[in-house]
């Protein structure tokens, strides 16, 4: 490896050196030949006895300025030719000058073809393209870099280690600390609120069980607990609790920490498994509530969860050519007075289930 940095290094190649060089190639290669058709085109333009440009647009500007009466389109022409002819001239003397520049370099050629070739050579040897070789430079000598100083690497990543650690357990030793003055008083504000979800005799706790070293979360691994009913252990929630406990139990955490949660969408999917008049409105009420401070998406069959929305999305079925796909539309007005009436008295709208509906949004308005 320090052989090929070596060799890489004595190259030297420069960005966009082997483009400069190409052109100069192909310009030094054919400076006979450009020198010959510069000489070409100055000669139809200016220098031919056999009648060249100049002398034809001469010759044309005698004959239209004869014409009678003078025309403004004829002044027109005559003006465009005078120009013409300028601009022939002008470029006659660019063509000359041109080919006064035009020196031919056998020596350069020489130099620059020898350039090229070294660069196509070690390219061909490290098999890559002549492009690759500042790339393949640089990674070789930081591959050779990091080879010769991994001693002293390695030192200095222990170093980081250890100061790394030592900042670790200093924030979970302060999170220890925060997590038994705020586990109990947390783990009884949220079994008062899954108390009035349709869950009265759950007992909520929060287990901080410690770990052998330390973790990404701490010393400790939180489990919540929770138990149903009267004479049960508390058991693991992710074990026991079912779809529409851990939705309730979730809402309550989210009421209690909604001041402190930094998550900016909830989704409560069927939150209002298992309950039904009263507590169903609590479930509303508590989903409005935390939706003060974030986004809520709730999934509910329920007109007292439903009625605390302020959106309402209604999502359904559609079937069309033997194919099934999910549609899902913004209720506006009246459409949410009727989705509520449904909800309340099925696909049959009465009066009075319209006029129930309507009350309910109009009480959860006032709110």
């Amino acid at each position: 490896m320090s052989y090929q940095a070596q060799e890489l290094q004595q190259l030297d190649l420069k960005e966009g050196e082997i483009e400069e060089l190409e052109n100069e190639q192909a310009f030094l290669s054919n400076i006979a030949d450009s020198q010959y058709k510069a000489y070409q085109a100055s000669g139809i333009l200016i220098d031919s006895d056999e009648g060249n440009v100049c002398s034809l647009l001469h010759q044309a500007i005698n004959s239209a300025s004869q014409i009678r009466p003078a025309t403004k389109e004829l002044e027109n022409a005559l003006e465009m030719m005078n120009v013409a002819l300028i601009q022939a001239q002008e470029a006659a003397d660019s063509l000359h000058h041109y080919q006064d520049t035009l020196e031919q370099n056998p020596e350069r050629l020489v130099n620059v073809e020898q350039r090229l070739s070294d660069i196509y050579d070690t390219a061909r040897k490290h098999r890559t393209l002549p492009e690759g070789l500042l790339a393949l430079r640089e990674s070789v000598e930081a591959e050779l870099d990091s080879l010769q100083s991994s001693e002293e690497s390695l030192e200095s990543l222990k170093e980081k280690e250890e100061q790394a650690y030592e900042k670790l357990t200093a924030l979970a030793t302060t999170l220890t600390e925060k997590r038994i003055i705020a586990k109990d008083e947390l783990a009884q504000k949220v079994e008062e609120q899954i108390h009035g979800l349709g869950m009265p005799h759950a007992r909520f706790f929060i287990q901080c069980q410690p770990l052998n070293q330390v973790s990404a979360n701490g010393f400790e691994d939180i489990e919540y607990m929770i138990a149903s009913n009267p004479g049960q252990p508390a058991q693991p929630l992710r074990k026991v609790a079912s779809g529409g406990e851990l939705s309730r139990i979730s809402l309550g955490i989210q009421v209690v920490t909604a001041h402190t949660s930094i998550i900016p969408t909830l989704v409560f999917d069927e939150v209002d498994v298992g309950i039904s008049g009263g507590i169903a409105e609590v479930v509303g009420r508590m989903l409005r509530s935390v939706g003060k401070r974030g986004q809520v998406f709730c999934v509910t069959h329920l007109a007292q969860v439903a009625a605390q929305g302020n959106q309402h999305l209604r999502v359904s079925k559609l079937v069309e050519d033997e194919a099934t796909s999910s549609q899902v539309e913004l209720l506006k007005d009246q459409h949410r007075t009727q989705e509520i009436a449904r909800l309340l008295g099925g696909l049959e709208l009465t009066e009075q289930t319209l006029a129930h509906a309507r009350e309910m949004l109009g009480n959860v308005q006032l709110q």
